[in-house]
């Protein structure tokens, strides 16, 4: 994996992820610390990149993400959040709206992001890796939505997010804005497999199934209790499944289990 490094004067590191990489770290439970140096969170963020799109991608039946993934680590912890995958060199946002999502995430520095247009964030300054490829699991698993969904289902979750900002309200929404759907089904999927996919390689992972309105137990719940695969709740996680009624009937559709995938959908309020 071909990985390009600049370094900033405001402690701003750019990863250039590509699709080839030679040496690995094996991570067991999680707990080596990193140390207190670029390249050392560099690494951790590179090699978690090759174990998703080498290992768990494939074994979990999702799309890679794209090549030439920009990430950019950050190494803040006052921002509030872990990170974020905009996509942003793959989008023609119209600039308003990039300076407001930079606004939305508490980031200066705008004019240079606006230049150097990552695609994923990764925000904390980590001291472990489970930390870190917890939060990268999480942004990579959108970016393998992005790559099955396209731009225009990607502009619609971007700007769902900037409008509840301008809104005052919380990015996420709370499932009544026009584009919460697109943010809602987005995130679930990102909160239950970068769960899944932590958990495949730590053997253990946080998970809150009953985080924010849009509830990634659901997806959990079909998977644990009913035999679904990751597989099969991504492929109904196509471009016109932009709310959870769309994703209950789709996978419906696809598999049967009505009675079953309408109950979990019912036990988290949809």
């Amino acid at each position: 994996m071909r990985i390009n490094i600049l370094f900033f004067a405001f402690f701003v590191l750019l990863a250039f992820v590509g699709c080839e990489q030679e040496d690995v770290l094996n991570p067991t439970k999680g707990t080596e610390q990193l140390s207190d140096n670029n390249s050392s969170l560099l690494s951790t963020i590179n090699n978690g990149t090759y174990i998703f799109r080498s290992q768990l991608c494939p074994s979990n039946g999702i799309s890679l993400p794209p090549s030439g993934l920009r990430i950019l680590a950050l190494r803040d912890n006052s921002v509030g959040w872990g990170g974020s995958a905009p996509m942003l060199h793959y989008l023609s946002l119209d600039p308003v709206i990039l300076i407001n999502l930079m606004l939305s995430m508490g980031l200066s520095g705008t004019t240079f992001l606006i230049t150097v247009l990552p695609d994923v964030f990764i925000a904390p300054e980590f001291s472990s890796k489970f930390d870190t490829y917890s939060t990268l699991f999480h942004e990579l698993s959108h970016a393998s939505h992005y790559s099955k969904v396209g731009n225009p289902y990607w502009f619609n979750f971007v700007n769902g997010i900037v409008n509840n900002y301008l809104a005052g309200n919380d990015t996420y929404g709370d499932g009544t804005g026009n584009l919460d759907g697109f943010i809602g089904v987005g995130e679930m999927w990102g909160y239950y497999s970068g769960y899944k996919c932590t958990k495949d390689i730590f053997g253990w992972g946080y998970f809150d199934p009953y985080y924010s309105w849009f509830k990634p137990g659901i997806l959990d719940r079909l998977v644990s209790s009913y035999g679904f695969t990751p597989a099969q709740i991504f492929a109904c996680q196509t471009s016109d499944v932009n709310s959870h009624e769309k994703l209950k009937n789709k996978i419906i559709s696809n598999y049967g289990y009505a009675t079953q995938v309408t109950g979990v959908f019912e036990d988290y309020g949809f």
